[in-house]
């Protein structure tokens, strides 16, 4: 119902994103019914793209996976750029050389740049109808900011745009 009633941009964090998701079927129809609102979408790339060798990347081998060897049910990063067209998709970096990948484990939403959502649940299928999760959902203009200037002081450092 949040991001339905979304007048002005939507921001989303979450470890992944899957497309039986409640919240996927909203930004999906978001996009559609409302282009002009401004979606920007935080993900893991290892969640998304399986992208890193290994949960801890592996040594800080960088090398994505092919398709065929990330979950069938999940969405990849680039397929949710090309889906949620007009949409600022970002992943979580491939490490350097050496370095553990960094996990995004972020879960929120901020709409309108004033309500915010910060939970325990991934915005997945799962967490939405099988597992017990706690959000709060709070209505502070300030406090929404501050946490989109954090994750958007993270691009370059931390996550890089998904391009379709």
């Amino acid at each position: 119902a949040l991001i339905r009633g979304a007048n002005t941009s939507v921001v989303c964090a979450t470890y992944n994103l899957q497309p039986t998701s409640a919240l996927w079927a909203a930004l999906v129809d978001l996009r559609q019914r409302r282009p002009g609102v401004a979606v920007r979408l935080y993900v893991d790339a290892q969640a998304g793209d399986r992208a890193f060798k290994g949960r801890d990347g592996g040594g800080g081998v960088g090398v994505r996976r092919p398709a065929a060897s990330r979950r069938a049910q999940g969405l990849s990063t680039g397929e949710m750029a090309r889906r949620l067209r007009g949409a600022v998709v970002m992943r979580t970096r491939a490490p350097e050389d050496g370095k553990r990948a960094v996990t995004s484990h972020a879960k929120l939403l901020s709409i309108d740049h004033r309500f915010l959502l910060v939970g325990s649940a991934n915005l997945s299928y799962s967490a939405e109808e099988r597992n017990v999760e706690l959000g709060l959902r709070l209505d502070d203009p300030a406090l929404a900011h501050g946490v989109e200037k954090q994750l958007r002081d993270l691009e370059g450092i931390v996550y890089e745009q998904v391009h379709d």
